[in-house]
């Protein structure tokens, strides 16, 4: 099993293993309204998205940190 890479900036967060990426920041927006957008993808594949406005209304904070974990909190529960 190898070791999950992940990195935390002023403005994004990622988290990358073989199968699962997960990535909340600049990288990633929202084509209409340009907010960032945390995303998950399997096997290269999106499967999940959602706009920093969406990951408001559950997150705990307004950090990267808060907010990746209010789009894992969404995307598990989905």
């Amino acid at each position: 099993m190898s070791k999950p890479y992940i990195y935390t900036g002023t403005r994004e967060v990622l988290i990358d293993t073989p199968r699962v990426k997960v990535y909340y920041g600049s990288e990633e927006t929202d084509e209409v309204t340009g907010d960032f957008c945390f995303v998950v993808w399997k096997n290269g594949k999106e499967v999940f998205r959602r706009s920093n406005a969406e990951l408001l209304d559950v997150a705990c904070g307004e950090s990267p940190e808060a907010i990746m974990i209010a789009g894992l909190a969404m995307y598990l529960a989905r």
